[in-house]
């Protein structure tokens, strides 16, 4: 036990803990402002509750018709748009 934790102490594993934190921080930091300035351009279709564009006449899931959006949908009700092959965009 005494040889690994000298092993950390060294000072190329902690370094690079340090930074990864600091890197954590940083991008929670920048998404938080990013996500503020951003406005409503997708909203969810009543028919399947995949999340379409706003401007859409029909849902490119299910094509069911889908009414005109009246308002912007708030963005903490927004999920992110899924790809076609219906896995999330980001993964």
């Amino acid at each position: 036990m005494k040889g690994f934790r000298t092993f950390l102490m060294q000072g190329n594993i902690l370094d690079l803990a340090v930074a990864v934190v600091i890197g954590v921080a940083f991008n929670a930091i920048v998404q938080a402002l990013a996500s503020r300035n951003r406005a409503a351009t997708d909203r969810q279709c009543p028919e399947c509750l995949s999340t379409i564009p706003i401007a859409a006449r029909r849902c490119m899931y299910c094509t069911a018709v889908v009414p005109q959006a009246t308002a912007p949908v708030p963005p903490e009700v927004r999920k992110p748009r899924r790809a076609r092959h219906g896995f999330l965009a980001s993964e």
